[in-house]
């Protein structure tokens, strides 16, 4: 049975995503680098015009200098193509580059360089990727504590030992804070997700709700089928923690269920008789028809996934596509096992319901032939029937 939710295209473009949005943070940041450098330049040129002191000629060399590396760096990551698993270190290779450089070449001649070195990890923080700030962070501190043996400025104070413990502290804090930094963002960023993904399933579910009397009428059902499936859909899912499903996405594709069958005529609701090709194609439809309801989103995905699978059988002989074994995920086998037992106890015109304990003992008839066993126990333990022995079935009590 198929576990993990979306296929693989799906996770390679949101890997995509992540690197194109780890990009385009690396562009700016290089960018701002550059323009600070720029800034520097400027500065120095203004004041070299009414000081043409030696000093001010090598501090403007200088600025010059690291400018133009700024903005040969920042030019080449905004050409460079690389989108696979390893160009998202890119920027941050160039941003270690270029602050490493400026350490060493320092421009200013200022003899407190190692300050400088301490935003490098605010920088990393900024590309919001965790993998990327443990690596860096850690390239970094070796490259720090290398520059602090090397300054010849450190050699020269009293109190060496004092000096390298308070420099080491502070290139530590700058790592520790900029991690709680990250965090924060990767908070902000959830919850603004979140917020965004509420408020887009209340609108589609205030929609969808909308379409419930017209459902109502046409098939003479009430709309609390739409709770009691999403109840039981709950206690079965609770049954299978390793299939973990959201009960948002229960409650969404319990509501999705009802309003697809709208495009069904009016009578075939209660038809006794087999169903012909034209009335069967139009059953199969409703399948797509949820799925198209739902729009593009992809964080309704599985949803869809499910929704459009929830008629397979595992033997290959449900439809629209007659899916078999894996290729059909928990979710589906969850919403179509439900529809079958809450079809089997709703007494209809032409026939009495059944009870829970018969509907169980068909539906575990169909145990490993059109469900998944674990799904079928599962199903037995939310009702909370006893076991059953069921020598054709493989149920053993």
């Amino acid at each position: 049975m198929e576990l993990k939710k979306g296929s693989s295209t799906f996770k390679e473009e949101r890997i995509l995503k992540k690197i194109q949005t780890v990009s385009i943070i690396g562009d700016r940041i290089l960018f701002w680098q550059a323009a600070l450098m720029s800034v520097g330049f400027i500065s120095a040129m203004a004041y070299l015009f009414y000081n043409q002191s030696s000093e001010l000629r090598l501090l403007t060399v200088g600025f010059m200098v690291s400018m133009l590396i700024h903005w040969a760096f920042y030019l080449f990551h905004k050409v460079s193509i690389m989108l696979n698993k390893h160009s998202a270190h890119l920027p941050a290779l160039l941003s270690f580059l270029l602050f490493g450089f400026v350490a060493v070449y320092n421009p200013l001649h200022y003899s407190e360089m190692w300050v400088y070195l301490l935003f490098y990890p605010l920088t990393v923080a900024l590309l919001n990727n965790k993998t990327l700030f443990a690596t860096w962070t850690s390239v970094f501190l070796l490259f720090y504590f290398g520059f602090m043996l090397w300054d010849p400025t450190i050699s020269l104070e009293e109190g060496f030992g004092i000096s390298l413990i308070g420099r080491s502290l502070y290139a530590i804090g700058s790592c520790i804070v900029c991690f709680y930094f990250l965090k924060y963002q990767e908070w902000t960023h959830q919850k603004m997700k979140a917020d965004l993904q509420e408020e887009h399933n209340s609108r589609l579910i205030k929609t969808l709700y909308s379409l419930v009397p017209v459902v109502e009428r046409k098939s003479h059902t009430s709309r609390e089928i739409i709770h009691t499936a999403a109840d039981l859909m709950k206690a079965v899912s609770k049954k299978m923690p390793d299939n973990r499903i959201e009960d948002w996405e229960i409650d969404l594709i319990s509501l999705l269920h009802f309003v697809s069958r709208i495009k069904y005529p009016d009578y075939l609701f209660e038809k006794q008789e087999k169903l012909t090709q034209f009335e069967f194609n139009l059953v199969q439809e409703h399948c797509e028809l949820g799925c198209e309801l739902l729009g593009d989103d992809e964080s309704f995905t599985s949803i869809k996934e499910a929704f459009r699978k929830h008629h397979e059988k595992l033997d290959g002989t449900g439809y629209p596509h007659q899916l078999a074994g894996d290729r059909i995920p928990v979710f589906a086998q969850l919403l179509g096992i439900t529809e079958a037992y809450l079809a089997m106890i709703t007494p209809r015109s032409y026939r009495k319901s059944l009870t829970d304990y018969e509907a169980f003992i068909e539906i575990s008839k169909l145990s490993n032939i059109a469900y998944d066993e674990r799904v079928v126990v599962a199903l037995r333990q939310a009702l909370e029937i006893p076991e059953v022995e069921e020598t054709n079935t493989g149920l053993v009590g």
